[in-house]
């Protein structure tokens, strides 16, 4: 039999919204969830990099302010696997909501939206194209485990599930949506976690045991994040 490890998820407590997006400093949110949970894993919800009422260029970021954002988080949570939420960020008159993946000091992946699900009417509000990414889903190995990861709508549609993946985790950062049976990709003593922006309270783990999802119960509140142990 395989041995486990004991892995701790901190997903970030934070309230966002396509309308308004989120109204605090993500960055510094992240840093002291980080600070105080000590997770292997931290994830924030959709829109987290986002705030309607921002006048300044950063809203939504140019890829160049994006990619100093997730520099600087890369160095200061280097032992972290980090997925930061979700990033409103443009090129040209396209609009894009992308979820970057950082570890061991750098961006690893950056995973584009494939649904909408409020980015049409983000690009709208501040008259661009919405660009939707072109691969549903991202699936990836981290530490001899393998992690998936969907923002959102394109879990409720089942991105990820769609290409038969398998994952230890599968992780979804979003605003409104659930953890759904069908369309999650977690092995047999695996896990779904999504991290929820449409409020306080929604974040959830489940187990898969069975074929069937269960609520996994042991969770902690670490200042600004909900927190949970894996065993995987």
């Amino acid at each position: 039999m395989a041995k486990t490890k004991t892995l701790r998820l901190a997903m970030l407590r934070a309230t966002t919204s396509f309308t308004s997006g989120f109204h605090g400093n993500p960055l510094e949110e992240l840093l002291k969830a980080a600070d105080a949970a000590k997770p292997d894993i931290l994830v924030g919800p959709e829109f987290l990099f986002y705030n309607r009422w921002e006048k300044d260029e950063s809203t939504p970021y140019t890829k160049r302010k994006k990619q100093e954002i997730c520099e600087e988080l890369a160095v200061k949570t280097k032992g972290i696997l980090l997925i930061p939420g979700t990033f409103i960020w443009k090129k040209g008159k396209k609009l894009f909501n992308s979820a970057p993946v950082i570890f061991g000091g750098e961006l690893k992946h950056e995973y584009l939206k494939y649904t909408d699900g409020g980015s049409c009417k983000i690009a709208e509000d501040h008259s661009l194209n919405y660009s939707a990414g072109d691969e549903g889903g991202l699936s990836f190995p981290w530490k001899g485990i393998t992690i998936g990861l969907e923002i959102c709508l394109d879990h409720y549609f089942g991105i990820l599930g769609s290409r038969d993946a398998k994952t230890d985790l599968h992780l979804i950062t979003s605003c409104g949506q659930d953890i759904y049976e069908r369309s999650s990709t977690a092995r047999e003593g695996g896990y779904a976690a999504i991290c929820n922006g449409i409020r306080i309270g929604t974040n959830k783990v489940k187990m898969k045991i069975t074929g069937k999802l269960f609520d996994w119960a042991s969770e902690n509140i670490k200042e600004n994040a909900d927190v949970y142990e894996l065993e995987i």
